[in-house]
């Protein structure tokens, strides 16, 4: 369900364990039970930062077991990275909830080819024009309606679908209203 995004969804496991706490392989086991903690916060960091496309935001931290009067004792550093906010058109994706595109995306082209007399008629240049007229508004009646939910529906969701962006704290009620209202314009 994360795909290639997983960083951007707060739901999705980390690189090292799953959703249950338990670990993904047998391999990991082995490793994790002989390296210590600081090493497990490094490696799942590092496998973090090597998820995915864009730059991340971290800095290098003393572990507090190296740490002696205030001064690291080694050389051994721990990454702290910071979540880093999903880019706007991902966050505009999901807000639109894909899913719930498909129906519009193939109702419309379906009525017009049930409603062409003759199967040639449903192919012809003004046919597309007429499919795409009725298409785009009824894809933006859509992001309509999926908004408005979501804009008054938030403590709802952010109990029972909290990936959704707005009950995910990815995109602001304000910004959502203009979207909504940009689309019934």
């Amino acid at each position: 369900a994360c795909g290639g995004y997983s960083r951007y969804y707060r739901h999705c496991p980390s690189p090292l364990r799953d959703s249950t706490g338990a670990s993904s392989s047998s391999v990991e086991d082995d490793v994790s039970s002989s390296l210590p903690v600081d090493a497990l916060k490094s490696s799942a960091v590092a496998s973090a930062d090597d998820a995915g496309p864009g730059p991340s935001l971290s800095q290098d931290v003393p572990p507090s077991s190296a740490v002696v009067n205030g001064a690291p004792t080694d050389n051994e550093t721990t990454q702290v990275v910071a979540q880093q906010p999903p880019p706007f058109p991902i966050v505009l994706w999901r807000f639109t909830r894909p899913h719930t595109l498909i129906g519009s995306a193939l109702a419309i082209p379906a009525l017009h080819l049930l409603a062409a007399p003759v199967l040639s008629d449903a192919f012809t240049t003004t046919n597309a024009i007429a499919m795409l007229y009725a298409m785009v508004p009824s894809l933006l009646m859509n992001l309509y309606i999926t908004g408005l939910n979501q804009i008054t529906d938030v403590e709802i969701d952010r109990v029972n679908k909290p990936n959704l962006p707005i009950a995910a704290g990815d995109l602001s009620s304000q910004t959502a209203t203009v979207v909504v209202v940009l689309a019934l314009v």
